[in-house]
């Protein structure tokens, strides 16, 4: 195996692994920002109608809280949203809420996480689940009234932009590897050429019928014939006192 087949060997499996490397860094660096975005359009949303949610199941308007809800999930990467009360009951939904993700089941999820914050009853809770329709995130928000928890909201949330936009990066950067495992070979070569034909003047190159091995032979031939020319030209030449002694 020659010198650049090497190279290019080494050279190829250096940009796997540094293409891996950088899929797992733009996943999980893009997932982050994904569920820290979607956590902070949840409690502005959330925020924005705490008042009128808590008024309204202070009075147990289900009507009014399914309108609100609706308000709340004009986002279009809402699927849906539900209030359920502090004993894990629904208490009203928006059309198309998935039923997998029950009061029961967030509220749950909502006491885990809450008994590991440092504010317990301000503790923010996300879920993801895999639906029909594909991933989504349930982000969970508590109502507190007076130092009372009363209920909470849980948003879900579509993920499913969110792995287009995952599937777009990878692509890139699998089309980025490719045209770098394309220009490898054109590299290697000029790289093994250049090595070898600066040391072709002083080495003879070894017989070969690679193209780079072809160029050194070149190479090296056409600085033996210059060095032949100037030691010609050495000994045509007289020196100095030879030149004097002919004169006189």
């Amino acid at each position: 195996m020659s010198r650049s087949v090497r190279f290019i060997i080494a050279l190829l499996v250096g940009l796997a692994l540094l293409t891996g490397m950088a899929l797992y860094a733009v996943r999980s660096t893009t997932r982050t920002w994904f569920e820290k975005d979607l956590r902070l359009r949840a409690e502005l949303a959330v925020n924005g109608a705490r008042a009128s949610l808590l008024e309204r199941i202070a009075r147990d308007d289900r009507e009014g809280l399914t309108q609100l809800l609706g308000e709340v999930s004009r986002d279009e990467r809402i699927m849906g949203a539900a209030v359920c009360d502090a004993r894990l009951n629904l208490v009203a939904s928006t059309h198309g809420y998935p039923e997998s993700l029950g009061c029961e089941r967030l509220g749950l999820q909502l006491q885990l996480d809450a008994s590991q914050a440092a504010k317990p009853q301000e503790a923010a809770s996300a879920l993801r689940a895999q639906l029909e329709g594909g991933e989504v995130q349930a982000n969970v928000l508590p109502l507190v009234e007076a130092e009372r928890t009363v209920g909470f909201v849980s948003l879900v949330h579509d993920l499913s932009w969110m792995e287009r936009r995952e599937m777009t990066t990878q692509a890139f950067l699998l089309v980025a590897f490719a045209i770098l495992a394309c220009a490898c070979p054109g590299a290697g070569g000029a790289i093994s050429s250049a090595g070898c034909c600066a040391v072709g003047a002083k080495t003879p190159p070894l017989e070969s019928s690679s193209p780079s091995s072809g160029m050194c032979a070149s190479s090296w031939s056409v600085s033996i014939r210059r060095r032949t020319r100037r030691a010609k030209g050495a000994r045509g030449q007289p020196t100095g006192s030879r030149a004097r002694s002919r004169a006189t």
